[in-house]
């Protein structure tokens, strides 16, 4: 059953992810031409002086992709299952909720972490060919929330295409605005270092909170 309900989230998920597959592709393609572009056009200390002391990272546009990922793969997974309170009927499969749902939320990030992971390493690699370890280092401390960012941009769109009050839509979106406001608001690439471990449980705290649009469902809807 388990393999079932898997192949059935595949069915739905596998053209967002090959076209964010695509996306993320030119997105590479389009990083290294502009390294390329930035090491003929500057001078060695120009571009090492704008990297390391001024901190302007040529990557900050390619840091959005994570979240681009969380937000296309949530509302293209959840979409489906919530027209027509058409949630139900997922609840009424022969598996128990607490079962059932973190195996589909489950397969949604999973997806989401692939594409994005895929793009950051990416990512990484075409810096590594120009930069020392600090600089691809930094990267990944920059990517790093910006890929939790995704994963609340796909709790996000799952809660509020699950629920069906609007006020309750509206506080959905509005902490998902906070969360993704907090993550990537930071200056320098290492600025979340010392606190990631609490920023991962927060994400994943979000993620359980995808029960209480369920159990409302399972109810029949209410407060």
């Amino acid at each position: 059953m388990l393999r079932a309900l898997f192949y059935k989230e595949w069915i739905k998920l596998r053209w967002p992810v090959a076209v964010l597959g695509l996306l993320g592709l030119a997105s590479l393609l389009q990083a290294g031409l502009s390294l390329r572009y930035l090491a003929t056009m500057r001078e060695g200390v120009d571009l090492w002086e704008g990297l390391i002391l001024k901190q302007q990272m040529p990557y900050g546009g390619h840091l959005v992709f994570p979240m681009v990922c969380g937000l296309v793969m949530g509302a293209f997974q959840w979409f489906p299952e919530t027209r027509k309170r058409r949630l139900r009927l997922l609840l009424h499969l022969p598996l128990a909720e607490t079962v059932l749902i973190p195996v589909v939320v489950a397969t949604g990030l999973l997806f989401v972490f692939f594409v994005a992971g895929l793009h950051g390493l990416g990512l990484m690699m075409v810096y590594a060919l120009r930069f020392p370890h600090e600089i691809v280092a930094g990267l990944a401390w920059a990517w790093l929330p910006h890929m939790l960012a995704g994963m609340v941009f796909y709790c996000g769109a799952a809660m509020v295409l699950m629920e069906t009050s609007w006020w309750r839509r509206i506080m959905g979106a509005c902490l998902v605005y906070g969360l993704v406001t907090m993550l990537t608001s930071g200056t320098q690439p290492a600025a979340y270092a010392q606190s990631a471990g609490a920023y991962v449980l927060v994400t994943l705290t979000l993620a359980l909170m995808l029960f209480l649009p369920v159990m409302r469902a399972k109810r029949g809807g209410g407060v």
